[in-house]
């Protein structure tokens, strides 16, 4: 079954390891590894993300090492 999660806001992006980047979904552009802290603090590289799907992953923080997913778009409600 399905969950469909309304978003209300959508944003471009910019991964750093460094900077505040919070999110409750993201939507990947262009597929690949994504490395990302979770609210909850864990650190974990995301392998094999699809172009052009939503992963209702809430994060902290979406870094540029390690990872090869490009046009990432954060989503929040």
């Amino acid at each position: 079954m399905a969950v469909l999660i309304p978003f209300g806001s959508a944003e471009a992006a910019t991964l750093s390891d460094s900077a505040d980047n919070s999110c409750a979904a993201f939507l990947v552009g262009v597929g690949g590894n994504l490395n990302v802290t979770t609210l909850n603090g864990d650190d974990v590289v995301l392998v094999g993300l699809v172009a052009g799907q939503i992963y209702p992953i809430a994060c902290s923080k979406l870094k540029s090492t390690s990872s090869t997913a490009t046009d990432i778009i954060k989503l929040d409600p």
